[in-house]
């Protein structure tokens, strides 16, 4: 029984590693909404049948470790996400580096087998003499098992955390092991040059500070984040600031950008000038708060109330999870993150064709969830990436663990 359970699982993961090659090879006979989801479905079947593998290992003394755990491994890791690779190569090499390894293993797995037994590429009864069931096979399995299972949990689930992070940022977020990363990407079509700059809205103080260096001295256009809030519409201060501080971070309100301060509106003006050597111009590009949703706007003040304006950030956390479970509907994500997000960068796009008639080169710094629909929209305005960079926001080396540990502690329960 475990034998033809093992040489199905052996099967399956050769197949999954074909289908991936083939889908990145040949994407268009592998394209849609529907085969998506089966391949998607055939995936998690792989993954469930290569888990439900592993502890066979130890009842089965006869299953070849060195054959099935490599692959298993390579496709968990997979699954992850693959890092730290994926912060190193493109990520199209990368998956069909990676489902290329699959399949070779695979291979090689059956070729193994047939030399070892002499008449089948899967595993024969012949492989399989006698009793399976070992003890002392059990417990050097239970032993490796409970000193390098917690140590592969961790690194695949530091590995997962990291696409995730990536992949909600549009690449412009990066959790490194010594901290967290943001990218600016440079952008040029003709004379006309675009910065992306990702923001977070906490961070260390020199990541502002070199973020506002790197512009001091350029003629740019800086299109500035920040809600307006003309009609008095937030009840209390929303501000990062107590999270800044309990983190030991400073907060966005504290990049100040070089240069002088003009009107959007100016920009739009047949005899206005652009910014001269040295001196660069800053300009709001954002969108004014009644221009919300009343539930967005709902939203915002609660988190003012309940979360930032708390002395502790466990309290304030439950306090506002409260509240979100007794007042936000089912659908108030999708209606709350089109306002923060989609409405906002349909703004600052809309700046960004009038800017690049006066300005040879725009930066936009904002908040790392718009980069992915900013930099499409530039991407489909013909620009080409030509450069990219980091910046470390947060050294997670600096945080003070002992005063968030005693913040934890003193929370009310």
């Amino acid at each position: 029984m475990v034998r033809e359970f093992a040489n199905l699982v052996q099967l399956l993961l050769i197949a999954h590693g074909g289908m991936t090659l083939l889908t990145g090879v040949l994407p268009e006979l592998m394209s849609g909404r529907f085969t998506a989801m089966l391949l998607a479905l055939f995936g998690s079947l792989v993954v469930a049948m290569a888990l439900l593998l592993y502890p066979c290992f130890g009842f089965n003394r006869h299953l070849p470790k060195k054959i099935f755990l490599p692959q298993i491994f390579l496709l968990l890791w997979t699954v992850a996400g693959l890092w730290p690779l994926a912060t190193k190569m493109d990520p199209f090499a990368l998956e069909i580096s990676a489902a290329t390894a699959q399949v070779l293993l695979g291979l090689f797995a059956l070729v193994w087998f047939r030399i070892k037994n002499g008449s089948s590429l899967l595993l024969t009864r012949e492989m399989f003499p006698g009793k399976g069931f070992g003890l002392r096979n059990l417990l050097w399995f239970s032993l490796a098992s409970l000193l390098f299972l917690p140590l592969v949990l961790i690194f695949f689930g530091f590995s997962a955390a990291t696409g995730y992070v990536e992949q909600l940022s549009g690449g412009f977020v990066r959790l490194g092991v010594d901290g967290l990363y943001m990218a600016e990407q440079v952008y040029r079509q003709q004379d006309k040059t675009v910065r992306l700059a990702g923001m977070i809205h906490i961070g260390d103080q020199d990541y502002y500070d070199e973020l506002s260096r790197s512009i001091s001295a350029e003629p740019v256009l800086v299109l500035s984040e920040g809600v307006s809030d003309r009609d008095g519409l937030l009840r209390r201060e929303f501000s990062y600031v107590k999270i800044a501080d309990a983190l030991g971070l400073s907060g966005q309100h504290r990049l100040q950008f070089p240069g002088r301060r003009v009107d959007i509106d100016q920009i739009y003006r047949d005899g206005f000038n652009g910014a001269q050597q040295g001196t660069p111009d800053v300009a709001g590009a954002d969108i004014d708060l009644r221009e919300f949703d009343p539930l967005t706007i709902e939203f915002i003040n609660a988190m003012a109330t309940h979360l930032l304006s708390s002395a502790s950030l466990i309290d304030g956390f439950a306090a506002f999870n409260g509240w979100a479970q007794e007042n936000l509907p089912p659908t108030a994500s999708e209606t709350i993150m089109h306002d923060l997000v989609d409405k906002r960068n349909q703004v600052v796009l809309g700046h960004l064709d009038a800017a690049l008639k006066k300005y040879d080169t725009v930066v936009i710094p904002w908040g790392a969830l718009h980069m992915a629909g900013i930099e499409a929209a530039v991407r489909k305005r013909g620009f080409i990436l030509q450069q990219s960079r980091e910046r470390r926001s947060i050294a997670f080396g600096r945080l003070p663990y002992a005063d968030l540990l005693k913040t934890f502690g003193n929370s009310r329960p």
